[in-house]
């Protein structure tokens, strides 16, 4: 898989896995709506991480969303 701090911005993905850390912060992903299974899009990169899940849009730090992972969604031809 695919660590959502790699893919391009403007990618749609789902998102496979969320790595699980002492500080619980997959808990507050979670409260968000970041959990395996949502599709999100990645709006930005620099200088932080900006995702579109539905209508919200949600800032992370580049080591937070390094514990995603996601796998692109294929663009309909």
């Amino acid at each position: 898989m695919t660590r959502l701090t790699q893919l391009r911005a403007g990618t749609t993905a789902r998102i496979t896995r969320i790595a699980h850390d002492t500080d619980g912060h997959w808990r507050k992903l979670a409260a968000l709506g970041v959990m395996p299974g949502a599709t999100v899009r990645l709006v930005q990169k620099f200088p932080t991480c900006v995702l579109q899940i539905g209508y919200s849009m949600i800032a992370l730090d580049h080591q937070l969303a390094s514990q995603i992972e996601a796998e692109p969604i294929d663009p309909l031809p």
